[in-house]
């Protein structure tokens, strides 16, 4: 800050309880800072950074200093000193033609100057302002996607992540003090992530995707006392929020509709997946959904695959298929598409004619892998999610309880479908 002093702490900061402290620490700085009213005060971040201490004990300290007059806080432009200063110089009567000497004891000087009441109704009303104003900074890590179905090559898909961040995006537009800073995807190094978290300095960590591979930034964020939310996956172990879908549901419902349609033997194909929490949910769901509809034993069990297609794979699903005579396929991801989308290139089935298909995930590449048809799919509510988390944020803030949410999927009627 050019021409002021470099705030240090004079006096360590305890472990727990750090607000008195702190305030003083500031206080001294004010005093003893060259600075007069209106100059630029200390931000938010600055302080968690020199401190090493929370947003929240932060804010706590400067809304005492806010209080008491020695700052202004404006939403959204910055902090500045404010007019107790002015007061502070009056009344100790230590201003010299070059500043404030050096030295000063705050802290006495401090109490020594006439008391503000502590409930002022315009500070009052000023604070709701700046509150209603301040700026929610939301930190965003998503998950790498990889996918060799594409072409058979290298790819990234984030439609998921980009789902969820419009969701986002669509609700902060109404609210207007959102924030959200993209840090970087899983499988970054730490080292790399762990700046940008500091320098975010964030009041909320949102992790979207397996957060297993990030564990060492969520474990920082932990330590920094930075609210942490999980989204798209479900890990309650952790102890953090979990937003996610309800595979289960979705599947049995799914189960449910083809059997609205006079199916009885329906099958499933799933990909083994390691940090597939929703592949063994959805498997759940169509198991509940064939014993509510009595059909249990219309089919065996389900199909596991590897991600990708192999020959051994295709030949798998083909058994799969017709050992069971199975007439309606539910499809536990799009990974399953890119192995049924073989089957239909050597013209061994063809859908809806001898296969009724509906597909988990709304990725757009099942649409190009069996030729631009419009499949029956189970939408995925990551928009609900993204607009849930924003209306979420500032009683996630606040530290209030909240429960992990399984938000519900839709089924959007596609040509894939058909009666028999």
């Amino acid at each position: 800050m050019p021409g002021k002093n470099e705030f240090k702490l004079k006096t360590p900061l305890p472990k727990y309880r750090t607000t008195e402290t702190l305030v003083k620490n500031l206080i001294e700085y004010v005093t003893n800072g060259n600075f007069e009213v209106g100059d630029k005060f200390l931000s938010d971040r600055d302080l968690v950074i020199i401190t090493g201490r929370s947003r929240t004990s932060v804010r706590r300290a400067l809304n005492r200093l806010q209080d008491e007059g020695w700052i202004i806080r404006h939403g959204g432009k910055g902090t500045y000193v404010g007019d107790r200063l002015a007061e502070f110089k009056k009344n100790t009567s230590i201003v010299s033609e070059g500043g404030m000497s050096p030295g000063v004891d705050a802290d006495k000087t401090y109490h020594a100057l006439p008391t503000r009441k502590i409930f002022d109704p315009q500070v009052f009303e000023m604070n709701q302002k700046s509150t209603a104003d301040s700026t929610i900074r939301i930190a965003v890590v998503v998950s790498t996607v990889v996918s060799a179905l594409a072409s058979f090559a290298t790819q990234r898909h984030s439609w998921y992540h980009d789902e969820i961040l419009d969701g986002i995006d669509e609700e902060a537009a109404i609210r207007k003090n959102i924030v959200v800073e993209f840090l970087g995807v899983h499988g970054m190094r730490t080292e790399s992530l762990l700046p940008r978290l500091q320098r975010s300095c964030p009041d909320v960590f949102l992790c979207i995707g397996p957060p297993l591979s990030h564990a060492s930034v969520i474990g920082v964020a932990k330590q920094w006392n930075i609210p942490c939310v999980l989204a798209a996956v479900r890990a309650p172990e952790l102890g953090f929020p979990n937003f996610y879908e309800d595979s289960v549901s979705a599947a049995r419902d799914a189960v449910k509709y083809f059997a609205g349609r006079g199916h009885e033997r329906i099958g499933f194909a799933q990909v083994m997946n390691p940090s597939g929490w929703w592949a063994f949910d959805r498997y759940e769901g169509y198991l509940q959904g064939m014993r509510e509809m009595d059909l249990e034993k219309a089919v065996g069990e389900g199909l596991w695959l590897p991600l990708l297609p192999t020959r051994d794979s295709i030949n798998m699903l083909r058994r799969y298929i017709k050992r069971n005579k199975i007439t309606a396929l539910l499809s536990g991801s799009y990974w399953v598409i890119g192995h049924l989308a073989e089957l239909i290139h050597k013209q061994d089935i063809n859908i809806p004619e001898d296969i009724s298909l509906i597909s988990f995930d709304q990725n757009p590449i099942i649409k190009h892998l069996l030729g631009e048809m419009d499949v029956t799919t189970i939408n995925l509510p990551w928009r609900d999610l993204g607009k849930a988390f924003v209306n979420m944020v500032q009683s996630i803030i606040n530290r209030e309880e909240i429960p992990n949410m399984a938000f519900p999927c839709t089924l959007s009627e596609g040509d894939s479908v058909r009666n028999i």
